[in-house]
């Protein structure tokens, strides 16, 4: 194990993958918890751990924009799994020019059945960067999600995966086969894209977790 550990800076995007069960959730909020800035939590799967983060708020961009900014971290839980009026959202708060980063619990409920991302999650990835918008997404089904998740990314948070596709296409848009990788419960590897290194990390420490959201 190294000294170094995993943050998500003002600007940058990290993708979590795993199936169900593996950690990612937990590890997307320890992310987060290390994160800078202030952040709208989309709670797409009503997890309970999510729901205790921060200030509930309803899923709409004027509400949102509303909420006092000594507020760290706001929790949304859709109301609807429609991917157009979900993807509207996004791109109200990425254009609104306001340093709200973004974590999305499920990015699979912001494509349509294509695989296409929407413009509010694509201008989120390609232009919230030049307005300090941080990203963290999660997802189950990495062969399921839009190729701009990958390439927008400076982070890949890598639990276990069971299904072939997923590594393929993992490995595919990365180049890097050292990323699938036989991993232990709840362990998971961390690839930083600009230094081409790979490293692994345990389970998140659940008192640290509980210290940084107290």
């Amino acid at each position: 194990m190294t000294a170094r550990l995993p943050r998500v800076g003002h600007g940058e995007r990290a993708l979590v993958l795993g199936r169900t069960g593996s950690g990612k959730t937990t590890g997307a909020v320890w992310l987060l918890s290390r994160a800078p800035g202030r952040w709208l939590v989309i709670n797409s799967k009503s997890d309970t751990m999510l729901d205790s983060l921060g200030v509930p708020v309803s899923y709409n961009a004027p509400r949102i924009l509303a909420v006092p900014e000594d507020a760290r971290v706001m929790v949304a839980t859709p109301r609807t799994f429609d991917p157009d009026e979900l993807d509207l959202v996004l791109l109200q708060l990425c254009e609104s020019g306001r340093s709200i980063s973004i974590l999305i619990d499920e990015l699979l409920y912001f494509h349509n059945a294509s695989g296409r991302a929407g413009p509010g999650l694509m201008g989120l990835l390609t232009r919230g960067r030049s307005r300090g918008q941080s990203f963290i997404g999660c997802s189950q089904r990495p062969a399921a999600i839009s190729q701009f998740c990958y390439s927008e990314c400076d982070y890949f948070a890598i639990y276990k995966l069971t299904l072939p596709q997923d590594w393929q296409k993992l490995i595919a848009i990365t180049g890097k086969p050292a990323l699938r990788k036989r991993r232990a419960p709840f362990y998971w590897g961390w690839y930083d894209v600009r230094q081409d290194r790979l490293e692994e990390y345990g389970p998140v420490p659940a008192a640290d977790l509980a210290r940084r959201f107290a």
